[in-house]
């Protein structure tokens, strides 16, 4: 079974048999490499070196770069359907690679689309709180500030009348001692008032 075998060495199998009999060999490591069923195999051992690191991956972690946002960018280029839990629990990984190894779950085009819905989703969504912790903020002290002046000191709450400030009690003042333009005819309105009611009389 080639498919049980790592894919370094069928690839090496594939470079270096190609004289004499060995070529045999040569061409049909081709082909295992070209299957689908291999290439979930070549997929998952990547994954692999991401999860516990290589020669490669030690060196990418210089860039301090996440194992775990590494290995979500790995499944989102090969299109693995990580909620799928079902299709990863029935995956033998022994002999992943074969026909009994079992497939990784992959997203089909609904899915994709769903999911990109979701990313979209949820890009928005923090937009939008990022708005709100940048403008927000203000109106939510505003109506703690108006919550607190309308609150006594015994916690109770007080009437707006009670507790104007300064400026808006000097406004009530003025008001009040603003002197009151009276009509140059005062006996207009009177007289109006007469011709009315006479009409109405006739």
């Amino acid at each position: 079974m080639l498919g049980s075998l790592p894919s370094s060495y069928l690839k090496w199998v594939s470079k270096n048999l190609r004289a004499g009999d060995s070529e045999y060999w040569a061409k049909l490591a081709d082909e295992v490499l070209e299957d689908d069923v291999y290439k979930d195999k070549i997929e998952w051992e990547f994954a692999e070196e991401v999860l516990h690191g290589s020669d490669v991956t030690i060196k990418n972690r210089e860039k301090a770069v996440n194992s775990i946002s590494m290995l979500l960018e790995v499944s989102e280029r090969y299109g693995w359907d990580n909620e799928d839990k079902i299709g990863w629990s029935k995956i033998n990984f022994e002999f992943l690679g074969t026909s009994k190894g079992g497939r990784i779950p992959r997203l089909s085009k609904s899915n994709e689309q769903e999911k990109e819905r979701r990313r979209e989703i949820k890009k928005k969504k923090k937009k939008e709180e990022e708005e709100e912790d940048g403008n927000g903020w203000r109106r939510r002290e505003r109506r703690e500030r108006m919550r607190l002046s309308l609150v006594g000191r015994d916690g109770k709450m007080v009437n707006r009348v009670e507790k104007k400030g300064v400026l808006e009690r000097l406004e009530d003042i003025e008001k009040q001692i603003e002197p009151k333009v009276y009509s140059p005819f005062p006996g207009r309105e009177s007289l109006l008032k007469k011709v009315m009611n006479k009409k109405k009389i006739q």
